[in-house]
């Protein structure tokens, strides 16, 4: 499992003449302090072994926020897109919601950032 925060930056594309949202969050594991026994099973010997372990919790933490107003040009989208992997480091998980007319908005996304090789 994952001990550092996952960075997910989120795309919501509007339609030309819609809004766009940009977002970074965080998805983190962390320990709440309250132990339990879990048991194992080993296949090898038939025996059942108990193994203390500590319960965590997921957090998710807002970073950042942006709206973009309309008029939406989708290249500066992917543009900026492109300067929030950067600066998370460019290990991360890309949500981006597509545009509710159809355009081809989200293939400009990957095609930048497979351009810039992030």
């Amino acid at each position: 499992m994952r001990t550092d925060p996952l960075p997910i930056v989120g795309v919501e594309l509007g339609a030309r003449m819609e809004s766009t949202a940009l977002s970074v969050t965080e998805r983190a594991y962390v320990p709440t302090g309250e132990s339990f026994n879990k048991a194992i099973y080993d296949n090898r010997c038939g025996w059942t072994r108990l193994v203390a372990s500590e319960k965590i919790s997921v957090q998710y933490r807002v970073r950042h926020l942006e709206r973009r107003s309309a008029p939406v040009r989708y290249k500066g989208v992917a543009e900026r897109v492109g300067e929030l992997v950067k600066a998370v480091g460019g290990e991360c998980l890309l949500v981006v919601l597509p545009s509710s007319d159809g355009a081809p908005s989200g293939g400009c996304i990957e095609s930048l950032l497979r351009s810039s090789r992030l």
